[in-house]
């Protein structure tokens, strides 16, 4: 059941794809200040995308997407909590990364948001050569995933 839910989920997801393109055309602009955030990028896609993909696209059908908005209309205190307590399958980060590189991870979460709202695509950063990825229960696959050749 699950299966099936990822594949539509995968569809749709190619569906905003296809009409962003259409959309494209006539899209504004994300606002300077908020088109780098380099230390959030960086938290995220080595953290977190293993989980919530590296365009924010969810990896998991559990996990939120969000450069499609899930859970962003939450405000950042309470992404914080979350993130630093846990919630559902995601363990706690208290302790494993400063506040203040997760406080940088949220804004990157909204501007991923924001750039596909107006068209663009969300991650306009290269993938880092390093990447957190999290297992199954009793797999003995490595923690970190290399990046083979250019993305």
């Amino acid at each position: 059941m699950t299966t099936g839910i990822y594949k539509i989920r995968q569809q749709l997801v190619a569906g905003v794809f296809v009409l962003m393109g259409a959309a494209s055309i006539v899209s504004a602009e994300v606002p300077q200040k908020d088109r780098e955030n380099p230390e959030g990028a960086d938290v995220f896609l080595i953290f977190c995308a293993g989980c919530h993909g590296v365009d924010g696209f969810a990896a998991y059908p559990a996990a939120p997407s969000f450069s499609m908005g899930d859970r962003l209309h939450k405000d950042d205190s309470t992404l914080l909590r979350s993130i630093l307590t846990g919630k559902g399958a995601m363990p706690p980060w208290e302790d494993k990364l400063p506040v203040s590189m997760l406080r940088n991870a949220i804004r990157y979460l909204r501007i991923m948001n924001e750039r596909v709202k107006v068209g663009q695509s969300p991650r306009q950063q290269k993938l880092p050569t390093t990447m957190f990825l999290f297992q199954p229960t009793g797999e003995r696959k490595p923690y970190w995933w290399q990046l083979d050749g250019e993305q």
